[in-house]
C-alpha cells in the first residue's frame, strides 16, 4: 500500500514535468515574440528612405561623328504604270478539295465553283 510519502513523491514528480513544461512553453512563446520583433524591425528600417545622398546617373562616352555627307543621286523618274483592275478567272473549273481520314470508308470533298459565295450559295 502506498504511504504520504510515495504520495508526496509522486504529486513532486508531476508538479516538476508541469513545470518543465510551463518553462518550455515560455522559452518557445519569448523566442517567438523577439523573433517576430526582429523581423518588424528589419521591414521598418527597409521602408525608411535612405539618409544618403542620391547617386548621380553615370555618363556615358559618346562618340562624336561627322554628319554624313551628302552625296546627290541622279534618279530616272519612276514610270507609272496604269492601276491594276481586277478581272475574273478566264477558265471557270470547279475546285476540288478531297480531304481523307483516318478511317478509309470516311472521305470530304468539298466542290466549289466559281460562282459560288463563302456561304455555298450560287449567285
Amino acid at each position: 500500500m502506498l504511504t504520504d510519502r510515495d504520495f508526496a513523491l509522486i504529486r513532486r514528480s508531476v508538479l516538476a514535468t508541469i513545470e518543465t513544461r510551463r518553462a518550455r512553453r515560455a522559452r518557445i512563446v519569448r523566442t517567438t515574440q523577439v523573433a517576430l520583433l526582429l523581423l518588424i524591425l528589419v521591414i521598418a528600417a527597409m521602408r525608411l528612405p535612405s539618409r544618403e545622398e542620391p547617386i548621380a546617373p553615370v555618363k556615358r562616352a559618346t562618340l562624336h561623328r561627322p554628319p554624313p555627307i551628302a552625296v546627290a543621286v541622279s534618279q530616272p523618274a519612276p514610270q507609272l504604270r496604269p492601276a491594276r483592275r481586277h478581272h475574273k478567272p478566264k477558265d471557270d473549273t470547279p475546285i476540288r478539295i478531297e480531304l481523307v481520314t483516318e478511317d478509309p470508308d470516311i472521305r470530304i470533298i468539298w466542290i466549289s465553283g466559281t460562282n459560288e459565295s463563302s456561304t455555298g450559295e450560287t449567285r
